[in-house]
């Protein structure tokens, strides 16, 4: 509905905020996270988008490479120019830019060379089929590795979203993937109860 009514464009203007904020927070603990913010088509079609991202930088004092910016593959798809100028002025804020769901979309894979990406995620349904009694698990296997193996050729980190079991992250480690993100590794955390289980880690890996 947000996006629909275009009040997407607002929302995400004070998640983008409230999350700079955080990773501020996050910093002056000596914690060291990346925050990662999903972004819609319609906050890059906005002009300033790029330039407001720069100004919340500058006044919460955050340096650039901690934001990380999640656009789906649907938005590059639209290849429309005002989105292709925005991310260019995000990248050379020095902002990382990742690919969500990756793996969901028609296009040829030109726009991995085309736009200066920082990394990508594997889409959930992957993982997914593999507890399917009716899915074949030898080729969703073998895409996972292929999709990792492009990241890697292209130094690219790549994550793997929908980690929901022992089994998912076995998968995942014997492939070699950088990252992964499911309630197996742990649920959605509040900003109190990440730092105490941050503190309790030792600290963690971005």
């Amino acid at each position: 509905m947000a996006e629909e009514s275009g009040y997407i464009v607002k929302l995400g203007a004070w998640v983008l905020e409230q999350s700079i904020k955080e990773a501020v927070r996050w910093l002056k603990q000596d914690l060291g996270v990346k925050v990662s913010v999903n972004v819609s088509s319609l906050e890059l079609q906005q002009p300033d988008f790029a330039h407001r991202v720069a100004a919340l930088l500058s006044t919460y004092g955050l340096p650039a490479c901690w934001l990380e910016l999640e656009l789906t593959e649907s938005v590059l798809l639209q290849q429309e120019q005002v989105i292709v100028r925005c991310i260019e002025q995000l990248a050379s804020l020095g902002v990382q830019l990742v690919i969500d769901d990756f793996g969901t979309g028609y296009s040829s894979l030109s726009y991995l060379r085309a736009f200066p990406f920082d990394g990508l995620k594997i889409d959930r349904s992957f993982l997914s089929r593999l507890d399917q009694s009716d899915s074949n698990n030898e080729s969703d296997q073998a895409i996972i590795q292929a999709i990792v193996g492009l990241g890697r050729a292209l130094s690219l980190t790549v994550t793997a979203e929908g980690v929901e079991t022992a089994d998912h992250l076995k998968l995942l480690q014997a492939v070699a993937c950088d990252e992964g993100q499911g309630y197996y590794l742990s649920r959605p955390l509040g900003s109190d109860a990440f730092r105490a289980l941050s503190a309790i880690a030792g600290g963690v890996d971005a």
